[in-house]
């Protein structure tokens, strides 16, 4: 994207901010560099590259998938106001 094609006019509409000219200039450079760098990106040929859930060469140890502490849901809901069936019961917000 070049820099002709950002209108920072309409971008300080939108988000309602009062920039100088210069504050303008400089913005409108650091979006163009922006959109250059992310332009970049796009070009990046990624197919045939395997994802990497790890940097370095390692595998990550893995645990049981076991619950380690008991339930303890009816101790904590001894100060909620109001429940029912285990739930926390809370004013309807939506009709």
């Amino acid at each position: 994207m070049k820099k002709q094609d950002i209108n920072i006019e309409t971008l300080k509409k939108l988000s309602m901010i009062h920039l100088t000219e210069d504050e303008s200039n400089q913005t409108l450079d650091k979006l163009s560099d922006i959109m250059e760098m992310i332009d970049e990106i796009i070009e990046v040929k990624v197919t045939n590259i395997k994802p990497l859930s790890n940097p370095l060469d390692q595998t990550q140890p893995l645990r049981l998938d076991e619950a380690t502490e008991k339930n303890q849901s009816e101790k904590y809901q001894t100060n909620a106001p109001k429940t029912k069936d285990g739930y926390y019961v809370v004013p309807q917000v939506v009709e």
